[in-house]
């Protein structure tokens, strides 16, 4: 997970995006069943799983409220933020039984909005809590999304630090219909930890 920030005034642009891979192999232990699918036991199975995204947004500040004075050392500033932009998804999937498998590749694009608070904290901290979703209809192409970034930024020099932090994204990325249909539902969580340039 990475994020740049280019702040002017009350805008600011915003660029991050992230990945995630898995890839396992293994043998079934027990008789099971997939979506009517009978897996034997015994049976070799492998999943193989890519998620890429990356966003761009653009942010206004609507509340900049400081609590002393710019220049004193033990200054509390609190900021709320609105904004919008759009987020990619990029995925590759592969799902093998014996010597079957199915696989799907595929990207979709959707228009998010949300809303960041941030209080900066004696000029070298900042929280950071944001919330953002997108849904994007596109006939038989379609996703949805909800995201939650809670996160704290330290700046040991003036626009340069790091933050770490908790997300999770929740995703709904379907296309197709009937037999056809592909659908992914689900969500990652965890904590991150990256590099911040601000200016």
């Amino acid at each position: 997970f990475g994020e740049i920030h280019f702040r002017q005034n009350r805008l600011t642009i915003s660029a991050s995006g992230f990945g995630f891979s898995l890839d396992e192999t293994g043998v079934s232990g027990t008789p099971s069943a997939v979506d009517g699918l009978v897996i034997p036991a015994g049976t070799a199975t492998g999943i193989k799983f890519d998620l890429y995204s990356a966003q761009a947004t653009g942010a206004w500040r609507i509340v900049d409220y400081t609590l002393s004075p710019d220049d004193a050392p033990d200054s509390v500033r609190f900021a709320f933020d609105v904004y919008g932009g759009i987020r990619g998804y990029d995925l590759n999937t592969r799902f093998t039984v014996g010597g079957a498998g199915a696989q799907e590749s595929d990207g979709w694009v959707e228009p998010i909005i949300g809303a960041r608070f941030t209080m900066d904290i004696i000029d070298q901290f900042t929280l950071d809590l944001a919330l953002d979703g997108g849904w994007m209809p596109f006939g038989d192409h379609e996703s949805s999304s909800f995201d939650i970034t809670v996160g704290i930024q330290w700046r040991p020099v003036e626009h340069f630090g790091a933050q770490f932090g908790w997300r999770q994204i929740v995703l709904d990325l379907s296309d197709g219909d009937g037999a056809d249909e592909f659908s992914f539902d689900g969500s990652l969580a965890g904590i991150y930890g990256s590099i911040v340039i601000r200016f």
